[in-house]
């Protein structure tokens, strides 16, 4: 009979106890290093989710170019009708052609459009500073030619400009200098000028105008007009998309279907 532990017993619990702290040790690492897991989890989604770009967003944006070969950007609202800057019609009266580019389809589509309506009483502006009311009615509708030509994009959907706050995120889609460009920023004000414009640091050149302005919803809250006294802060401006209907409801202009 043996009081004692034996050899045997000993090297049992030996191993027990080995088995117990790797254990412990694992817990310990796993509790140590969670944070970190979904802390780099969550920096990738965000990432990602930042990097992706929708291309029901894309297509809808077009390439204008009027006869007089000034370039803007223009944007599908329904099936047959566009939005614009009415400072991108330059020369071109209403009933005039210009030429619509939707490059971000495969293969590019190359149309044309009517200018069916802008605000004649302002005129356009051809050179020089425009005083922001001109920018407060900035918007003109295209009707396409051949709507058959884009029967497979699906227009964008348009948002209430009424709800955005300042600092709120917006991405610029548009033809600046004639190559097509996204740029995201934040609204810098809602009431810019106390007139129904945003400013915005979203990068654009000249190109940019009458391209979508679009919040985090994938919806359209203004329309891009520029403004060269706000060349050197970086800083542009957007008709608030509501101002824009408004005006178009006003005037008995169908932008719809």
């Amino acid at each position: 009979m043996h009081l004692g532990i034996t050899p045997h017993e000993r090297n049992k619990k030996r191993k027990s106890l080995l088995r117990k702290g790797r254990l412990i040790a694992t817990m310990f690492t796993i509790i140590a290093l969670l944070p970190l897991v979904v802390y780099g989890l969550y920096h990738f989604q965000l990432l990602a989710s930042q990097g992706a770009f929708s291309s029901n967003l894309e297509e809808p944006v077009a390439l204008i170019q009027t006869e007089s070969g000034k370039l803007g950007t223009a944007f599908l609202v329904s099936s047959t009708k566009m939005l614009t800057a009415r400072h991108v019609m330059d020369t071109s009266s209403i009933g005039k052609t210009v030429t619509v580019t939707f490059e971000q389809v495969d293969p590019p589509i190359e149309t044309t459009a009517t200018v069916e309506w802008y605000d004649a009483s302002q005129g356009v502006a051809s050179s020089g500073t425009v005083s922001n009311d001109y920018f407060e009615s900035d918007v003109a509708v295209l009707r396409l030619n051949n709507p058959s030509d884009v029967i497979d994009i699906l227009p964008l959907d348009l948002g209430d400009s009424e709800v955005v706050q300042n600092l709120d995120e917006v991405t610029v889609v548009g033809y600046p200098l004639g190559s097509y460009s996204i740029s995201k920023g934040n609204i810098n004000s809602t009431d810019y000028d106390d007139k129904e414009l945003f400013k915005l640091d979203a990068s654009s050149n000249p190109g940019n105008s009458g391209g979508p302005v679009i919040n985090e919803h994938d919806e359209v809250i203004g329309i891009l007009v520029g403004h060269q006294s706000l060349a050197l802060q970086g800083e542009n401006v957007s008709l608030k998309i509501n101002k824009a209907i408004e005006l178009l409801d006003a005037n008995s202009v169908d932008y719809s279907d």
